[in-house]
């Protein structure tokens, strides 16, 4: 009887430990998608601050010709430059997320979980 109780409580030990190990997987790949969501609320930002200001702002109150004037050419290096170096950190990650995804809850487009 003592050996069936302990083998009994090997495996659930044993189970509890797995479980153990893929929570704290599961939490790793939680945070990372969660640092992504940061960073594409960032890139959304200066995505949409870029549309903005060069389709209504500059032609509206005329804020090319005098940023051309006053500074040149450094504000727009400065936003785009930002802007092409974001963009693709941000959407290499978020594909290595979806993929992760996809090899670990689908499987020949049924779910796994």
């Amino acid at each position: 009887m003592t050996t069936t109780n302990d083998t009994q409580a090997f495996r659930l030990n044993n189970d509890l430990h797995r479980q153990d190990v893929e929570a704290r997987k599961q939490a790793r790949l939680l945070e990372h998608s969660e640092g992504n969501l940061g960073k594409a609320r960032i890139v959304t930002f200066l995505l949409y601050f870029a549309a903005v200001w060069t389709l209504y702002v500059f032609d509206i109150w005329g804020a090319a010709g005098f940023i051309a004037s006053q500074l040149g050419e450094l504000p727009a290096f400065l936003l785009f430059g930002t802007i092409s170096l974001v963009l693709p950190a941000f959407l290499s990650s978020t594909k290595e997320d979806l993929y992760r995804s996809i090899a670990e809850h689908f499987a020949d487009g049924k779910r796994l979980t």
